[in-house]
């Protein structure tokens, strides 16, 4: 997925739970304000979106191992 300031930071999670860990560092709410472009959601934060960006291109290209979502 290729991360532009008007995608949604809810299509990014959805697309990757991983992504929840950076938005969470940059102090973003990605649950219930997550239907709004990642522009909006940085617009009154002192964040970088090409900073951003980054650390959720790194994220997303994680492959997930689902048997680590399940409680041993």
């Amino acid at each position: 997925m290729k991360i532009h300031e008007e995608t949604l930071v809810s299509d990014v999670v959805a697309s990757s739970y991983n992504a929840a860990a950076v938005f969470s560092k940059y102090g973003i709410d990605f649950c219930c304000n997550g239907n709004r472009s990642i522009a909006k959601a940085i617009e009154k934060k002192d964040v970088s979106f090409a900073d951003l960006q980054a650390d959720l291109e790194a994220q997303l290209e994680l492959k997930q191992d689902p048997s680590s979502f399940i409680q041993k």
